[in-house]
């Protein structure tokens, strides 16, 4: 073959490789700006049909694997029934005490170390010490009541309430006795339907000593208990 043939040759096969390498790389470059535009369609665009996830219950566990937040419904909690655990969502100590819950039900409480059942169920939250012994929560019932309130950490007794009953009848906040007192309501402010309006004070025996009370139109009475009489006796001059 002459000399000017064979450098011919050499010649159109580096550029017909020259031209398979550009096309190759703008074969490349076209996937990738195509995939980008995608991609960026796809984040712009809401799904188009909502995930939901059904199950039966959810536990989170620690890296020990003791089971922490716990949801359910019912809850699956140490020491209580189905029944007594509620619906909603719980958190409990490393050692599987009940810490807080949320539900509706809410989880019935321990009292002493002791599961009790409620006067009713109510939708609300509760806490309760490291123990697990409850210490307060908020409730709304059924029957249109609703309260806040405080325990103390002994007994069955609650310290302190914010109370609303049933169709606004009366409204109200509750003091109790500490634990080793017979009576209960220590200090009592009430407000009833029709315009009155009471504030009591007892002895730690549960004898109430004064009470002070407006009906909304007539004039106010302090009554105070005479121990000597075993009576109450209005100490508010009077004009």
């Amino acid at each position: 073959m002459p000399q000017n043939e064979s450098t011919a040759l050499e010649t159109l096969r580096l550029e017909f490789a020259r031209y398979r390498r550009r096309s190759l790389v703008a074969q490349c470059l076209g996937a990738a700006l195509l995939l980008g535009a995608w991609t960026a369609g796809q984040r712009g665009t809401a799904p188009s049909q909502a995930q939901v996830l059904r199950v039966r219950g959810i536990i989170v566990e620690d890296s020990l694997g003791r089971p922490r937040i716990v949801i359910g419904a019912p809850l699956t909690l140490p020491g209580r029934t189905a029944a007594q655990s509620g619906d909603g969502i719980a958190v409990l100590s490393p050692t599987g005490a009940l810490q807080t819950a949320l539900g509706a039900p809410t989880p019935a409480p321990m009292i002493n170390g002791t599961v009790v059942n409620r006067v009713g169920g109510s939708a609300g939250f509760v806490i309760a010490d490291p123990d697990g012994n409850e210490r307060g929560g908020m409730g709304a019932f059924p029957d249109g009541r609703a309260n806040v309130c405080l325990d103390y950490a002994k007994g069955v007794k609650e310290a302190a309430c914010l109370v609303t009953f049933a169709n606004d009848q009366m409204a109200g906040l509750v003091v109790n006795g500490l634990p080793g007192e017979k009576a209960f309501d220590r200090v009592t402010a009430l407000v009833g339907k029709g315009g009155w309006a009471q504030m009591k004070i007892s002895a730690p025996t549960g004898q109430e000593s004064a009470i002070l009370r407006s009906t909304g139109t007539d004039r106010a009475q302090l009554m105070v208990y005479d121990s000597a009489t075993k009576s109450y006796k209005d100490v508010l001059p009077r004009e």
